[in-house]
């Protein structure tokens, strides 16, 4: 089987799981400050209301000040900080299986190119443009911005053990943000996100992504980047208990 024909079956695999992923609904029961939401294909955002339902096309944003918790359909709470962008899907049941196929089409696209023409898989999640708009009367306004706002969603996801979920949004931002925006910090979340999960290959693998990237000279300036050594140990110990088995 050839390159091409392996991925287009992984991007067929991978569509059929999403698209069987459907049905996530969630309540907002508190809302404070800057939050607003976005209703389906609607790309105008309104504001957020106590008791609104939000359905798997639907996705929040809260600005500097916005802090609103969701009551998930399976009866989780969820509770999204200030500066943070989320899609509802991001809160679907992703298996580890499912996980899995996202990974190996992500490997799929580092092999050599077809015919001399670079193929990737497309994202099968996205409902809205990928040229994202700042929302009016928040204080987000650029491409950073967005950065910041969607890796804070990853990092939610992170913290409420919605792992696999956290692992497939870290692998879009890195392929929609430039290395000089992110820096690395992406494959460290990802890389934790992985090792959760037991994928301790990926892990790895992502964990040395970071740090190769945080060494580039336009990333050694950044402050605040405690990731940085916490993705040197987290790779020694792996490497290390990979050698003691």
């Amino acid at each position: 089987m050839n390159y091409l024909k392996i991925i287009i079956l992984i991007s067929v695999l991978i569509s059929i799981q999403f698209l069987h992923a459907s049905g996530i609904k969630a309540e907002l029961i508190k809302v404070s400050g800057d939050v607003k939401v976005r209703f389906g294909l609607n790309e105008e955002w309104q504001k957020a209301e106590s008791g609104q339902i939000l359905d798997e096309f639907d996705s929040i944003l809260t600005g500097q000040d916005g802090r609103a918790t969701l009551y998930v359909k399976n009866g989780v709470g969820f509770t999204i900080k200030n500066r943070t962008f989320l899609d509802i899907a991001d809160l679907r049941t992703i298996r580890k299986d499912e996980l899995f196929l996202v990974m190996m089409s992500k490997k799929v696209e580092k092999l050599e190119p077809v015919n001399n023409k670079t193929i990737k898989i497309g994202n099968v999640s996205v409902i809205h443009g990928s040229e994202k708009q700042p929302a009016q009367g928040t204080d987000d306004a650029g491409v950073e911005d967005w950065y910041i706002l969607e890796i804070n969603g990853a990092k939610a996801l992170y913290d409420y053990g919605y792992y696999t979920n956290a692992a497939v949004k870290l692998c879009k931002i890195r392929d929609k943000y430039s290395d000089d925006q992110d820096c690395g910090e992406a494959d460290y979340w990802l890389g934790k996100s992985l090792e959760a999960v037991n994928y301790t290959g990926h892990a790895i693998d992502a964990y040395q992504k970071a740090l190769d990237e945080f060494k580039r000279s336009k990333c050694r300036g950044r402050t605040n980047v405690e990731w940085v050594n916490d993705s040197k140990q987290r790779l020694t110990e792996l490497k290390n208990k990979g050698k003691n088995k």
